[in-house]
This record gives structure tokens, sequence and C-alpha cells, in this order.
């Protein structure tokens, strides 16, 4: 029987897809952010 790694790999994979969800988190928040200072300047 062949080793199995699948386990690791979808750990390895859902720590990629958790960065990504938390740069995603961070840029909206800025975009946000922005949009706010740019209403209250309209």
């Amino acid at each position: 029987m062949a080793p199995r790694n699948s386990g690791t790999e979808e750990k390895e994979d859902s720590r990629k897809q958790n960065k990504t969800v938390e740069i995603l988190n961070e840029s909206i928040e800025d975009y946000l952010e922005e949009l706010e200072l740019y209403n209250d300047w309209i």
C-alpha cells in the first residue's frame, strides 16, 4: 500500500486558504476605511 499523505496535504491547503482569507480580509477592511473617509469628505 502506498503511504497516505492526503491528510498532511489537506492541512497545508487549508493553511494556505486561511492565509489568503486573512489577506483578503485586511484588504477589504482597508478599502472600507477608505470608503468611510471618502464619504465623510463628500
